[in-house]
């Protein structure tokens, strides 16, 4: 038998990252791993696509020389886990049973053969590698996150793609698209291992940006009680065939990726033009998101933008459809400088796109109603840029 302390919240934490990467639909309850390792106890969990590592840090007691992994269901442990406030409770495991121990009773789980979860790192596969600030990677993977297709006829579009800047070798672009939108931002890196491009899930996306635990930046320098934060661990990136690696402070990420090239992106950007909308986002989204509430259950989130054509220098965004009240009908906040003309997106990708930007102060340049509108913001616009397809009439 094995045994360790430790409280509901600090173990709800451990494994709120884990509960992400279960699959949820799966018949299989024994999708989570638990071993003794050097400092305490690993966990794993994986759904084939993901798999993720992380340590808690604790003393574990046993009678027994050698480690146990066993499988257990993460799900009904965490839903158990849910009322428990921050009360104190010892852990104890064996191959055929898990269990919570507290002054107010006890709870037991059966658990599985770890070989039925099939993790397998396969950490010898990488060619190379990259080190980046987490915080970076995160704002990076959210700025794309709105483009990452969700069209499984067309894998590798359910992805990001990383690669080292042709603008700035010590930066690493993150790409997304989905054939309706395009989002493109660089970033610092370290110790690059030469040139690279590869892909990874779009659920690595979601996971980096909502669930992987990381310190923060802005904790550089700050006096916390125990001790001083000098410098932020780095997050390692690596890539291998089909595969890549997120390790930051203990805990790995890795990501099982779909066969297939990514397209050449770059041959569809095109120039900025002459004709330019100057917006601010805290005034542009409210009404994107008025306009949209009065659609309803449409299955059109088409708007067209007058662009100078009613009254030179004003911008008027119009659904399809305007009551005899004129509803439906917004004079948007901003100025517009160019050729006078009408121009449509589908609200839906614009309002995501805008509420992506960093900073407050927008640019959308255009070419033509049938051409992308490159978006980009007044705060780092050599770093952040989007393409809006526009719908046809």
């Amino acid at each position: 038998m094995w045994s360790f302390k430790t409280d509901a919240a600090a173990l709800r934490k451990a494994l709120r990252p884990h509960q992400f990467i279960h699959p949820n639909q799966s018949p299989v309850e024994w999708h989570t791993v638990l071993t003794e390792s050097e400092s305490g106890v690993s966990i794993t969990t994986t759904n084939h696509t993901l798999i993720f590592y992380s340590k808690l840090e604790v003393k574990v007691e046993s009678d027994l020389d050698d480690y146990l992994t066993v499988a257990f269901p993460l799900l009904r442990v965490m839903a158990y886990l849910k009322d428990m406030g921050s009360e104190v409770f010892t852990v104890f495991w064996s191959e055929s049973r898990i269990e919570f121990r507290s002054i107010g009773g006890f709870i037991a789980f059966e658990t599985g053969d770890p070989n039925d979860a099939m993790i397998d790192f396969a950490m010898d596969t990488q060619e190379g590698s990259f080190e980046v600030s987490p915080v970076k990677l995160q704002t990076a993977m959210r700025f794309v996150r709105p483009a990452i297709s969700t069209d499984l006829m067309r894998p590798t579009l359910i992805t990001v793609l990383l690669e080292r800047s042709s603008l700035d070798k010590d930066k690493v672009c993150a790409v997304a698209t989905d054939g309706h939108l395009l989002g493109w931002t660089q970033f610092p890196m370290k110790n690059p291992s030469g040139d690279f491009r590869f892909i990874t899930d779009g659920l690595a996306a979601k996971f980096i940006t909502d669930y992987f635990p990381v310190q923060d930046d802005k904790l550089a320098g700050v006096v916390t009680f125990m001790n001083t934060v000098t410098e932020v661990e780095p997050m390692k990136v690596s890539w291998g065939e089909n595969r890549s690696w997120f390790e930051h402070n203990g805990c790995i990420l890795m990501v099982v990726n779909p066969d297939g090239e990514y397209p050449k992106y770059r041959n569809v950007i095109p120039e900025t033009g002459d004709n330019v909308i100057f917006i601010k986002r805290d005034k542009w989204v409210p009404l994107l998101k008025q306009m949209l509430a009065t659609m309803g259950d449409s299955i059109d989130f088409g708007v067209t933008f007058d662009l100078g054509v009613i009254d030179p220098g004003r911008i008027t965004m119009t659904r399809s459809s305007v009551d005899a009240k004129g509803k439906g009908r917004i004079t948007m906040p901003g100025t517009y400088q160019g050729v006078a003309f009408v121009i449509n997106f589908n609200i839906k990708y614009l309002l995501a796109v805008i509420e992506a930007m960093p900073g407050q102060g927008i640019r959308i340049y255009l070419t033509g109603r049938e051409t992308a509108a490159v978006v980009i913001p007044e705060t780092a616009p050599d770093d952040y840029l989007y393409l809006v397809m526009p719908m046809r009439d």
